[in-house]
């Protein structure tokens, strides 16, 4: 029987990176916002969770910044969105449309911007019906003893290219916010060639259960 996971802190982190820089992305910045309200008019935004900050030591920081508070926050940059959410049952409000009218509301203000790839950090925290060190132990090779006594390790994967995807990496360790916890943190590099706007929350979804099947854990709270 796998032992199960039950979610008690989870982060999703979007970020889709464009072609080429769009310089004159933010030239129009009255028109580029009304785009973007018309676009997220069904999501509830309000004027006051949107604000541009135009202070940064580099244009590479410079952003407009969208926020639903305690639930999601767009940054929108000259070369890539980011998204995060630390609720990430959000993101299926309107049957997970939050994300493609997102990407697909930022091509359509541009007709420069077009995405290279899409990166999606999947974050958990979360509590083992047994102890982290006895599943975390399933993964590590024996550890050095000049330290002293070993209370356990954790693991790093990398991987290439393949299918869909570009690139990879797993890490699985200790929780530090949930007691005897554990700490999964799933990153994919799309290839937005390969991966469209509208499948992008359903593939990496599917990519994350897919990994709890492989490494032997049943997702409670997902």
């Amino acid at each position: 029987m796998r032992p199960n996971l039950e979610i008690r802190r989870q982060q999703l982190t979007l970020q889709a990176q464009f072609a080429n820089p769009v310089f004159d992305l933010f030239t129009e910045l009255p028109r580029l916002v009304q785009h973007l309200f018309r676009t997220f008019a069904g999501y509830n935004i309000r004027l006051a969770d949107v604000k541009m900050d135009s202070a940064a030591e580099s244009l590479g920081q410079v952003n407009l910044q969208m926020s639903w508070p305690d639930l999601a926050t767009v940054r929108l940059f000259f070369e890539r969105i980011d998204l995060t959410s630390v609720y990430p049952p959000f993101l299926g409000y309107r049957d997970g449309a939050l994300v493609a009218d997102l990407l697909d509301a930022v091509v359509g203000y541009s007709p420069e911007i077009s995405y290279r790839a899409f990166v999606v950090t999947q974050e958990i925290h979360g509590a083992l019906d047994l102890p982290s060190r006895d599943f975390l132990s399933r993964f590590s090779a024996t550890p050095p003893t000049t330290l002293g006594p070993s209370l356990g390790s954790g693991t790093v994967f990398y991987f290439g290219a393949g299918e869909n995807r570009l690139a990879g990496s797993l890490a699985l360790d200790f929780s530090r916010v949930v007691e005897d916890g554990l700490f999964l943190k799933l990153v994919v590099i799309y290839d937005a060639a390969q991966v469209k706007p509208t499948e992008i929350l359903t593939v990496s979804r599917s990519q994350l259960s897919a990994l709890f099947n492989e490494i032997g854990l049943e997702l409670v709270g997902g």
